[in-house]
């Protein structure tokens, strides 16, 4: 499965556990820690977080949304709207 195809499913959990774009931004890397903790692939975990383990997806979308709201994720979250700014007058 390619990285894209991996987004578009966490994309998936995000819209079925009603996480945000500003908290969905740390889904890739809270995936990676779930996945190693379990001995899973990342898209094992991201699986059973969206279809068959509501316990885990409410334990993921709970640490997506904690993380969101830390200094560093404000960070991170203004420079990505930042970015995502300058390349759309850019291309216009």
């Amino acid at each position: 499965m390619s990285k894209e195809e991996l987004y578009k499913e966490m994309a998936i959990f995000a819209t079925r556990s009603g996480i945000n774009p500003k908290e969905a931004v740390s889904l890739p890397a809270i995936f990676e820690r779930v996945a190693k903790v379990c001995e899973v692939s990342v898209r094992a975990a991201v699986s059973m977080a969206t279809y068959t383990n509501s316990e885990l997806g409410e334990l993921v979308a709970k640490a997506a949304r904690e993380v969101s709201t830390s200094e560093a994720a404000e960070e991170c979250w203004a420079a990505f709207i930042e970015d995502r700014n300058e390349k759309a007058w850019s291309a216009a």
